[in-house]
């Protein structure tokens, strides 16, 4: 239902409650201070009581949207699980909230609850015995394979464009008659590419991740 009550008091949280619902229903192109006074039923004007500008609405939606996300207790679970449910739970607040994903990778994490999750991969390494520096580079290498991943999940068709599975098909198995690409026939011809889910393309690039820490904390 849009606009909200006149009589509810006016603070960031709100305002910035309100924007995500703004992203979330209508894109962030529906996202502008008109749209986002209108929605809180004030003057446009008001909200700049609470937000300086629209770049501090932005960094509040990041803010939000990880703020979400329900980061399992510290475990005497092996650290490779632990790491594994933490980027699940990242997972899947990010797919909750498809319209937000282009601020996500485009606005830097300046929040207490993004400093929080970097906070708890960063203790859940060193804890294992990762310098520094590796600490660092997995948690940066982790979070744009699972922001990356979330869009990639997420991703509309171009608009008025809905054939783009049934052209896959026809275009791999064409590739696949002309002999040119033996080894994509080879798996095309023993693996059904429905079977080829996100959830599994997921938790395979995630254990890939997991394994070359293994292997480092090895070496």
């Amino acid at each position: 239902m849009r606009g909200r009550q006149k009589t509810t008091a006016l603070s960031r949280d709100l305002v910035v409650a309100t924007a995500l619902d703004i992203v979330d229903r209508d894109g962030i192109n529906g996202l502008t201070m008109r749209a986002l006074g209108l929605e809180l039923g004030v003057d446009p004007m008001a909200a700049y009581y609470h937000v300086p500008n629209k770049a501090a609405v932005l960094d509040g939606v990041v803010e939000a949207v990880w703020a979400e996300l329900d980061l399992p207790d510290p475990s005497d679970e092996p650290w490779q699980s632990q790491l594994t449910e933490v980027a699940r739970s990242m997972r899947e607040v990010l797919v909750r909230h498809p319209n937000a994903l282009p601020i996500m990778v485009t606005r830097p994490n300046l929040s207490a609850p993004g400093f929080q999750i970097t906070d708890r991969t960063l203790g859940i390494l060193l804890d294992a015995g990762f310098p520094p520096d590796e600490a660092l580079e997995f948690v940066n290498a982790a979070a744009e394979f699972i922001v990356g991943h979330a869009m990639a999940e997420t991703s509309q068709p171009v608009a008025g464009d809905t054939s783009g599975d049934d052209r896959l098909v026809d275009a791999l198995g064409t590739a696949g008659e002309s002999g040119e690409f033996p080894h994509l026939t080879q798996v095309l011809g023993e693996v059904a590419l429905e079977e080829v889910t996100m959830d599994r393309i997921f938790e395979a690039g995630l254990a890939v991740l997991v394994s070359g820490l293994e292997q480092r904390l090895g070496n």
